[in-house]
C-alpha cells in the first residue's frame, strides 16, 4: 500500500492538472487552484444536509467524516458551517492511507474506540467506500440515486434526507 501524505497528494494533483493543461501548466496555476479549492466558497452542500445532520445528532448519533482528502478539508467544513456536526474528521493524508484500504477504516475504528458493528459508513462509491467498510466490519450504505449493478437495494440510500429514518429503524432492530 502506498503511503499517502500532503506532498504525495499535491504531486498527484499536479500530474492531473499538468495532463489537462499540457503546455499551459505552470506552478502558479497549480498553487492558485490548490489554494482556491481549499475554501468553502468553492463548494456547495445539498439543501437538506444541515437538517439531516442535525436530525442525526438529535437522535443520538455521533457523526464522523472519513475522507480521501487533505488537511484543507478542515477549513472547507468550517467555511461551510458544518464542522460542528462532526465529532471527528479522518483524512487520508493525516492517516497515511486512503480508501479503499481497510487500514483507513481500522485506524478510524481504533481511534473511535467503538465496536465496528456499531458504525455506519455512508458514501457514493461501491469500490472505495461500501465494500471496504463492510470488509472492515462496519455497516455501510451507498448514497446513490439508483441501485448500481450487483448491489442489493438494502445497501443503497437514494437521498441523504432518508438517512435519519433508516438509522432509526436500525436502532430499533439492535
Amino acid at each position: 500500500m502506498e503511503h499517502i501524505d500532503e506532498s504525495s497528494e499535491k504531486a498527484r494533483w499536479r500530474s492531473v492538472l499538468n495532463n489537462i493543461l499540457k503546455e499551459d501548466y505552470t506552478e502558479e496555476i497549480f498553487d492558485a487552484l490548490w489554494g482556491s479549492m481549499g475554501h468553502g466558497d468553492r463548494w456547495k452542500t445539498k439543501p437538506k444536509l444541515r437538517r439531516t445532520l442535525q436530525g442525526l445528532k438529535d437522535i443520538g448519533f455521533r457523526l464522523v467524516v472519513v475522507s480521501n482528502w487533505d488537511n484543507r478539508l478542515h477549513r472547507i467544513l468550517s467555511d461551510l458551517n458544518i464542522d460542528d456536526y462532526f465529532d471527528h474528521v479522518f483524512i487520508s493524508t493525516e492517516l497515511g492511507a486512503e480508501k479503499p484500504s481497510e487500514d483507513v477504516f481500522n485506524r478510524a475504528l481504533q481511534e473511535l474506540g467503538t465496536p465496528a458493528n456499531t458504525l455506519f459508513h455512508i458514501e457514493n462509491s461501491p469500490a472505495n467506500d461500501l465494500k471496504p467498510a463492510l470488509r472492515a466490519g462496519w455497516n455501510a450504505l451507498l448514497l446513490h440515486n439508483r441501485i448500481p449493478h450487483g448491489l442489493e437495494p438494502g445497501n443503497v440510500l437514494g437521498s441523504i434526507d432518508q438517512l435519519p429514518e433508516v438509522l432509526k429503524s436500525e436502532q430499533a432492530v439492535s
